[in-house]
């Protein structure tokens, strides 16, 4: 528990492309915003979770293979096309939140 605690209060970057800016952030921020997000559209979120090797990485620390990224999967129920475009639209718009106050949105 506290090896995932750490990875989810880590900072890390998350790169942008093209003009869009690298942002620095928690884990653990991105995951309440986007959850949040999801429930006030009605979008039950049953459990969110981490695979890869970040997931292995908190297994089994000392596998000598760590980890380069994070791949978070948030468990919802969509119904549909518009449920799915809405849940890329909630994501999308809290990286935009995220930005810092500098850059025009």
């Amino acid at each position: 528990v506290q090896r995932l605690d750490a990875i989810l209060t880590e900072t890390i970057p998350i790169h942008g492309r093209g003009n869009f800016p690298t942002l620095e952030m928690q884990p653990r921020q991105i995951v309440k915003v986007v959850r949040t997000r999801m429930e006030e559209k009605q979008i039950h979120v049953r459990d969110v979770r981490l695979n890869g090797s970040a997931a292995s990485h908190i297994l089994h620390e000392y596998s000598g293979l760590g980890y380069k990224d994070l791949d978070l999967i948030f468990c919802a129920d969509l119904k549909g096309e518009s449920e799915f475009q809405t849940v890329k639209d909630i994501v999308l718009d809290c990286l935009l939140d995220f930005f810092p106050d500098c850059v025009n949105k």
